[in-house]
């Protein structure tokens, strides 16, 4: 008898078998443009149209697949509920396009590029999160987060107290001017991995303040601070790029912050430590500082160790337009890097 194909045409009765302890597996729920929201909607051929319907359906543990498609207020008229529309709802200071509050696991069927959720001119936040432990989006399937409310700073995903251990991957956030795409006031331990940060030059990418957090791969440009971190400790920054910013990476009172493999290029300050703390700065490009009078790592009341860095010269830092420091703070460890690290995110779909 072959077991193996026994085990594959029958995975529900593998699942009840190996979790004898837990004898319900998780299920996958679906939503689709053409789908029809109700209590049962979410198995494969009788999909959910709201996604906020196939969370309510959904249980602890569960995974929700979107459809491709554009998921909100549609018609971007600044109501929702209307036909296709997520629910009205207060998701606290006003509506959003999806309230996640259960551990779910929350991702797109064909990636960020062709799954919208639009908050419109009406929803400050995209998606608010009030558990722990959800996952939002995976590479190559998240979602494209968009709103533009008028003299409002809008958020694309906004993580409570309460939610911490959160993945937030794969997304692509267009968000207004005065904007913040990520903010954590949670409980920390969260993984905010391999996204993209296409906006304008008065909002910040991630503005977080929580414990043991983890940001990888992410790529951002054109904003006041790419990642803005503050009371926090054990942050670990690798791997990301940061172009065409006020400040590529801002710690304020940030203890044993950790950057690593990151591309800081072309921003007025690359890295800027201040209010106590300590950074480790390790096999990063630190140059092409936007102004003569600008420097590439300002350390006030904080120790900035920096390792195998490339400054835009083999020699290290140096005058304008090689990477300098402008505040004492900052040890150097040598040898310096010769040349550019190859640091190269891999694109999305």
């Amino acid at each position: 008898m072959n077991h193996t194909n026994s085990l594959r045409r029958y995975p529900l009765a593998v699942c009840l078998i190996l979790a004898a302890a837990a004898p319900v597996c998780a299920a996958n729920l679906h939503t689709a443009i053409d789908g029809v929201d109700g209590p049962d909607c979410g198995p494969k051929g009788a999909a959910c149209r709201t996604i906020s319907q196939a969370i309510d359906n959904a249980s602890a543990g569960d995974t929700v697949i979107v459809g491709p498609g554009v998921y909100g207020d549609i018609n971007r008229n600044g109501v929702f509920g209307e036909a296709g529309e997520e629910p009205d709802r207060d998701c606290g200071g006003g509506p959003c396009v999806l309230l996640i509050d259960k551990p779910l696991t929350v991702v797109s069927e064909a990636g960020a590029f062709s799954t919208l959720l639009e908050g419109g001119e009406q929803a400050p936040v995209v998606v608010v999160l009030t558990a722990p432990g959800v996952t939002l989006g995976a590479k190559n399937k998240g979602f494209t987060l968009q709103n533009e409310v008028p003299n409002v700073a809008a958020i694309g995903i906004l993580i409570e107290p309460g939610s911490g251990s959160n993945v937030i991957a794969g997304n692509v956030f267009v968000t207004d001017s005065v904007g913040q795409a990520i903010v954590g006031r949670g409980e920390g331990g969260d993984r905010i991995l391999d996204n993209r940060f296409p906006m304008k030059s008065d909002a910040y990418a991630i503005y977080y303040a929580g414990d043991d957090a983890e940001f990888r791969r992410n790529t951002i440009s054109g904003v006041t601070a790419g990642f803005y971190i503050s009371n926090s400790a054990r942050p670990v920054i690798s791997e990301n790029v940061v172009v065409g910013a006020t400040f590529g990476i801002y710690l304020a009172n940030v203890t044993d912050a950790v950057v690593s493999k990151c591309s800081l290029v072309g921003n007025t300050r690359a890295i800027a430590a201040v209010g106590g703390g300590t950074v480790t700065v390790d096999g990063s490009n630190l140059f092409g500082r936007t102004y003569a009078d600008d420097c590439t790592i300002e350390a006030t009341s904080a120790d900035v160790t920096a390792t195998r860095c490339f400054w835009g010269d083999a020699a290290g830092p140096g005058p304008y337009p090689v990477g300098g420091i402008c505040t004492p703070g900052t040890a150097l460890s040598t040898p310096f890097a010769t040349k550019a690290h190859k640091i190269k995110p891999k694109p999305l779909r």
